[in-house]
């Protein structure tokens, strides 16, 4: 029987350091194995929030790219229009100042129309149809723009602190169900040395014991 226990110690100790996990299975540690699973349950749903933040703050980033380019092209519409009201200019000058606009107004609606993120439209479609006749036009699309772009810095800035949250929370899960499942190697270690001992101990009484019964059966 001490035999028996001795092998099956040392299966143990032997899982434990060959897997470098304590619980290898339900009978391991029933309680350990429950608040284990709950807390690898909770960590992969954390790994997911992040990457859905992650994937998020990407779309953001396409959006104000492109509103970025929007505002580019509307700050030179400005000035286009600023410069035709020179009164030095000759029709000829306003006519080629209005095919730049004409070419800015084309690209505008271009990003408006083009900008999106897995099949999703980034921008109000409506800055695009914005006809921009008056400075006041372009002033109001550009207040559109300014407007949407501080929205999406503004949730990509929530969205970052929440990362920064998760992560520490993953982190601080992760290392308590490593301290509930893992195995301490060298603890495992010392402790396969000392059955290993035992066992040799055990076989060489019962040889012993073996031996001696044999010689009592022999001066009978």
């Amino acid at each position: 029987m001490r035999i028996n226990m001795t092998s099956d110690s040392f299966e143990t100790t032997a899982r434990r350091v060959s897997t470098g996990q304590r619980i290898n299975r339900a009978a391991d540690d029933p309680a350990g194995l429950a608040i284990s699973e709950k807390m690898r349950s909770q960590t992969r749903g954390l790994s997911q929030a992040i990457r859905n933040s992650q994937d998020r703050i990407s779309m953001l980033q396409v959006k104000d790219s492109a509103l970025s380019s929007v505002n580019g092209s509307l700050q030179q519409i400005r000035e286009l229009k600023l410069q035709a009201e020179n009164g030095t200019y000759t029709a000829e000058d306003r006519a080629a100042i209005n095919d730049q606009i004409d070419q800015l107004k084309a690209d505008i609606s271009s990003t408006v129309s083009t900008s999106s993120y897995n099949e999703q439209k980034l921008i109000d479609g409506a800055l695009g149809e914005n006809q921009l006749e008056s400075i006041g036009d372009v002033d109001r699309a550009m207040d559109s723009v300014s407007s949407q772009r501080s929205e999406a810095g503004a949730e990509q800035n929530r969205l970052e602190h929440e990362i920064k949250n998760e992560m520490v929370a993953h982190e601080n899960l992760t290392a308590a169900e490593s301290n509930i499942r893992d195995t301490d190697i060298a603890r495992q270690m010392m402790e396969r040395v000392k059955n290993d001992i035992m066992e040799q101990a055990d076989i060489l009484l019962h040889s012993n014991l073996n031996r001696k019964n044999a010689l009592m059966l022999l001066t009978d």
